[in-house]
């Protein structure tokens, strides 16, 4: 097994989501700079054509769903990885995040980050998940506010989270405030039983609930008092729609309009 690698994880048809496999694609195409092993999980059922994918097929992993789990919604999935991961410790990355070069900008893109004013890379939060197990960022996009929740397979919506999120703490915390959501977007995780506690509690809450992986795993992060290693989402899960305050650090952007400003840059340069 290798000790530290990449992964994704699959599903989406591939015209379920505009640009969904040029994004993957710039997406590897970034994280191949940091010379760590990639692995791509896809479900044994997705119709992506793999082949639209460009990493080598030795590096797909083929999962299937039992009966129980094809129940519930997609995010199952990612409460799923920590058995699927090949390596010891993973880095997990949305389809929409983009690993930055250490030292500088992938492409010469004014709207994209000129300078990294500090010399952190990737290894860093690597480094720190011997003492941690999972390190992960507060959601920094939309601040908790809203999220996509699938009721069923093949039925998502947009709704504002506000009230059943507050339904569930108050059930499992029995508290009147609630914490932070954490962001599934950018997470950083090793094989300890602490971390595999933190999965399996937070794949047993989305299970009896059918909420979001987000959720699952901030409640569960709670009710087992784990110790978690905070990233700084404007750093390592900045998810701004604009440059200006991706320019002072960012190390991974989490979000589709960097593709954009990317892709708009190639044609306009073709």
């Amino acid at each position: 097994m290798n000790d530290r690698g990449i992964i994704y994880n699959i599903w989406w048809d591939n015209n379920d989501i505009p640009d969904f496999i040029e994004e993957i694609n710039f997406s590897i195409y970034c994280a191949r700079k940091t010379n760590y092993p990639i692995k791509v999980l896809i479900d044994e059922e997705s119709n992506i054509d793999i082949d639209s994918i460009k990493i080598e097929k030795e590096n797909f992993i083929f999962y299937s769903l039992d009966d129980d789990e094809k129940k519930y919604n997609h995010w199952i999935r990612k409460l799923n990885m920590i058995e699927l991961s090949p390596f010891e410790e993973s880095l997990f990355l949305d389809t929409d995040a983009f690993i930055l070069d250490a030292n500088k900008c992938h492409h010469d893109v004014n709207q994209y980050p000129q300078r990294q004013n500090f010399n952190h890379t990737i290894d860093y939060v690597f480094s720190k998940l011997e003492s941690y197990g999972i390190a992960i960022a507060f959601d920094g996009h939309v601040m908790g506010q809203r999220e996509y929740r699938g009721f069923e397979i093949d039925n998502r919506k947009e709704v504002d989270i506000c009230d059943d999120y507050f339904n569930l703490v108050v059930k499992y915390l029995g508290e009147k405030y609630c914490p932070s959501l954490l962001n599934w977007g950018v997470v950083f995780f090793n094989k300890s039983a602490e971390s595999k506690d933190i999965f399996r509690l937070s794949k047993d809450i989305l299970m009896k609930e059918n909420c979001t992986e987000q959720f699952a795993m901030t409640i569960a992060v709670e009710i087992l008092k784990s110790k978690i290693f905070i990233l700084e989402n404007k750093i390592w899960n900045q998810r701004e729609h604009e440059g200006r305050f991706s320019k002072f650090g960012a190390k991974i952007l989490h979000n589709p309009h960097w593709f954009k400003l990317f892709k708009d840059h190639e044609s306009n340069n073709e």
